[in-house]
């Protein structure tokens, strides 16, 4: 925290001391993407992340009144959704406006900071989301569960995210899994994590979708689909 800080109203200073945490973890996740877009190896966990930053920070600015910062984070996030949907490609520009627009952020806060208000112009940086966000691919063709190798029902379960998922595992040439886990209602939200811990060492968790045949009352069920580039051995994870 800087000294201008004590100069602020205290709602200010909340909101300020919230929304630096925020961008600290978002420029971190950045930093981390763009080493890992080069190798075309990014876990897509860090676009979530990142993603999900984005949307904290414009409910944040918006609950506080800071509207020219709720309004960058919004488009924002729009742009990091078309990312996460696979609509956009996650390219050098990309990439650019993305670093970019933390950067303005940043420099938003600084001037709220001194107390001087929002004085940064946005406009140039939102014509630039917003020109990547035009390039967006409007519709993409459907999955056959005949072609995927999975149940209609597990398919159709999925959200689209889960479904762009699916998709770039398979363009990879990932194996595909699907394991079937039952716990105790005792002991399954500590036992579940553990099992995705695990899994996440191998692979990516496509979907966790609740199964029926968990016994009422007692247990509950779960079909794990799961995307890994290797043999894996069921057996020695579930």
């Amino acid at each position: 925290m800087k000294d201008y800080h004590d100069s602020l109203d205290r709602a200010a200073r909340d909101f300020l001391a919230e929304a630096e945490e925020i961008l600290e973890q978002m420029s971190g996740d950045l930093l981390a993407l763009g080493d890992a877009a080069d190798k075309d190896e990014y876990n897509p966990e860090t676009i979530n992340s990142i993603f999900r930053s984005a949307h904290s920070l414009k409910g944040l600015a918006g609950m506080f009144g800071f509207s020219e910062i709720a309004d960058l984070a919004h488009t924002l996030e729009s742009l990091l959704d078309c990312l996460r949907l696979g609509k956009i490609p996650l390219s050098g520009s990309t990439l650019a406006v993305l670093f970019d627009s933390v950067e303005v952020l940043g420099s938003i806060l600084r001037s709220v900071g001194s107390g001087s208000g929002c004085s940064v112009d946005l406009s140039p940086v939102l014509e630039r989301i917003n020109g990547c966000i035009a390039g967006a691919r409007k519709e993409t063709a459907e999955l056959s569960p005949a072609e995927m190798g999975i149940s209609e029902n597990i398919l159709h379960a999925l959200t689209e995210y889960e479904e762009h998922r699916l998709r770039e595992n398979i363009a990879r040439g990932k194996k595909l899994y699907l394991f079937h886990a039952s716990y105790s209602l005792d002991t399954f939200d500590r036992e579940l994590g553990e099992l995705m811990d695990l899994l996440k060492g191998s692979g990516e968790v496509i979907s966790t979708l609740p199964s029926a045949d968990g016994d009422l009352g007692s247990s509950i069920a779960f079909d794990i689909l799961f995307g890994a580039g290797k043999e894996l051995d069921a057996n020695a994870i579930l």
